[in-house]
C-alpha cells in the first residue's frame, strides 16, 4: 500500500494521502510521492487541475509523531535533507546542507511551482503540517466536519511551509494570530466565513465537490489558466510595476496563441471551445 495514491478523473488528477491509520500524518514516503504526483501533473498537458485529499477521516494531522520524536536532537523534525533520499527533493551536499536556509520550505516552493489550479479537498482534520499543506493550494473545499488547527506552539515549534506568509493573506492578521499564537481551532463554517476555505460541501463527497469546482477552470483555455496562476503566485513578491510588466508580457504571448483564436471563435459561434494548450 502506497503512502500516496493517484487517480485520473478526466482532466483532474486526484492525489490521496493514504495513511489512514495515522490520520495521514506526514511520514514515510509521503512527501516524495506527493511531489512526484505534482511533477506528473506539471509534465502532462492532459492534466489541467490537481485535487488532494486524505483517505479515512482526516486530511492530514501533520508530522508523524514517531518521526518527530526521533528527530529531537538531530537536524530538526521534517528537515527535507534529513534521512537523505526519500523526501522527493534533490539531495543536498554536506556543505549545502549546512548552509540550507529553507529547510522544509523547499517542499513548499516545489509544490507552489505547479502552474495549474490546485484544490485541497479537506475531508477532516487539517492540523499542523496538514494545515500548511492545505494552504499551499489555490483553493480549499471543506467537508462540514473539517477542522483547522496549527498546533506548532503546543509542541514548542514555529509554523513552517510558508504558513506565516500565506495564512495572514487569506484570513487577515487578527485571525492568523489567533490560529498561530493561541492555537485556536477553526470549524468549516468559520473557515468559510474567514476566507480560509472557498466552499463547504454539504453533499457528503468533498472530492466530487472539488472536481466539480475545478470544472470551469478545466474547460477554459489551459495556457491562459497556467499563465494566470503564475501571475497570481509571483505577484505576491513583486512590485506593482513589475506585475504590470509581467501581465503585459503574458497578454502579448497569449494574443498570438491558437487557444486565444479558438476561444474568440467559439464565443462568437456560441459553441464550446476545443483547446490545445498552445
Amino acid at each position: 500500500m502506497s503512502d500516496v495514491e493517484t487517480e485520473r478523473r478526466g482532466s483532474v488528477l486526484v492525489v490521496s494521502l493514504n495513511r489512514p491509520e495515522q490520520k495521514n500524518a506526514i511520514g514515510g514516503a509521503t512527501m516524495r510521492l506527493l511531489l512526484e504526483a505534482f511533477r506528473e501533473a506539471a509534465n502532462d498537458d492532459s492534466i489541467r487541475a490537481v485535487v488532494t485529499t486524505g483517505r479515512g477521516g482526516a486530511y492530514s494531522v501533520g508530522a508523524d509523531v514517531a518521526a518527530l520524536k526521533s528527530a529531537v536532537g538531530s537536524h530538526g523534525p521534517g528537515r527535507p535533507d534529513r534521512g537523505g533520499s526519500d523526501n522527493g527533493l534533490p539531495k543536498l551536499s554536506p556543505s549545502s546542507s549546512i548552509a540550507d536556509r529553507l529547510g522544509p520550505g523547499r517542499w513548499a516552493l516545489a509544490m507552489l511551482e505547479l502552474n495549474k489550479p490546485t484544490i485541497a479537498a479537506v475531508n477532516g482534520a487539517a492540523a499542523g503540517g496538514g494545515l500548511c499543506l492545505a494552504l499551499l493550494h489555490d483553493f480549499r473545499i471543506a467537508a462540514p466536519t473539517a477542522k483547522f488547527v496549527a498546533g506548532f506552539g503546543a509542541i514548542g515549534l514555529t509554523p513552517e511551509l510558508g504558513s506565516t506568509f500565506l495564512l495572514p493573506r487569506l484570513v487577515g492578521l487578527p485571525m492568523a494570530r489567533r490560529m498561530l499564537l493561541r492555537n485556536e481551532r477553526v470549524s468549516a463554517a468559520d473557515a468559510l466565513a474567514s476566507g480560509l476555505v472557498d466552499a463547504v460541501d454539504e453533499t457528503g463527497d468533498v472530492v466530487e465537490a472539488a472536481i466539480a469546482f475545478a470544472d470551469q477552470m478545466v474547460q477554459a483555455p489551459p495556457l491562459a489558466i497556467r499563465m494566470t496562476a503564475e501571475l497570481i503566485a509571483n505577484g505576491l513578491s513583486r512590485s506593482l510595476i513589475e506585475q504590470l510588466e509581467a501581465e503585459y508580457a503574458a497578454q502579448r504571448q497569449l494574443f498570438e496563441s491558437a487557444d486565444h483564436r479558438e476561444a474568440v471563435s467559439a464565443f462568437m459561434e456560441r459553441r464550446p471551445g476545443v483547446f490545445i494548450g498552445r
